[in-house]
């Protein structure tokens, strides 16, 4: 099943497929298959309430944001290039630029604050020992 509109120019979009599997493409006209849903673009996903300020989860490209009413709060990222490539950061914004709170290479090194966790031993870096 196919959901058309017409565009500028009275150009024909595709917007929503639901394939013979019941997988569901919005933007794309071949959801992955394994999944039910696949989405070409960046996802909001927020709650229909009236509490306010409203949360909302983002989702686009390499990462995931969480946000308060148009100012974002948390999020988590991966590293898709460069010698920084696999690793995931985990961090908080509050109005001003992103802080990385933890970060997780590709070979599970956890970076936290400044610190470094290695199996069970915790490191600090000289200034805060």
């Amino acid at each position: 099943m196919r959901f058309i509109t017409r565009g500028a120019g009275n150009a024909i979009a595709e917007r929503l497929v639901i394939n013979y599997d019941g997988n569901v493409g919005i933007g794309t006209s071949s959801p992955h298959a394994n999944s039910k849903l696949g989405v070409g673009g960046s996802v909001y996903i927020g709650g229909a309430g009236t509490s306010n300020p409203q949360r909302t989860l983002h989702v686009q490209g390499t990462g995931i944001v969480l946000s308060e009413g148009d100012k974002e709060r948390v999020y988590i990222t991966q590293s898709t290039t460069g010698s920084d490539e696999g690793t995931i950061h985990f961090g908080v914004r509050d109005g001003g630029a992103p802080v990385e709170k933890l970060k997780i290479d590709h070979t599970g090194l956890a970076t936290f604050a400044g610190g470094i966790i290695t199996g069970r031993t915790i490191t600090l870096p000289a200034n805060e020992a």
